[in-house]
């Protein structure tokens, strides 16, 4: 039986390039390993192979930071505006 070699994709130590198309930013084929310290193909595979940690975030936990992001938003855009209607009365 033949074992299965990882691929770099998976691995912790591997990050993809992207490539900016018109509406949305592409993955390469290609990507930076952070041990070997060069450019790897995603399906290239070595023996300093370490499977990526997945961390799973609770949706509610994502839709408060998703608010308190909005809310500063909001708050930035009324001090823009302050200042821009400041600019033009003088």
């Amino acid at each position: 039986m033949k074992l299965k070699t990882p691929l770099c994709m998976k691995c912790e130590h591997y990050d993809c390039y992207y490539t900016k198309g018109t509406k949305r930013f592409n993955k390469a084929e290609c990507g930076w390993c952070t041990k070997q310290r060069k450019d790897v193909k995603s399906r290239d595979s070595c023996n300093k192979f370490e499977l990526k940690k997945r961390t799973f975030v609770p949706r509610c936990v994502v839709k408060n930071y998703i608010s308190d992001i909005l809310t500063e938003l909001t708050e930035l855009r009324l001090i823009l505006e302050a200042e821009k209607s400041e600019n033009e009365e003088v």
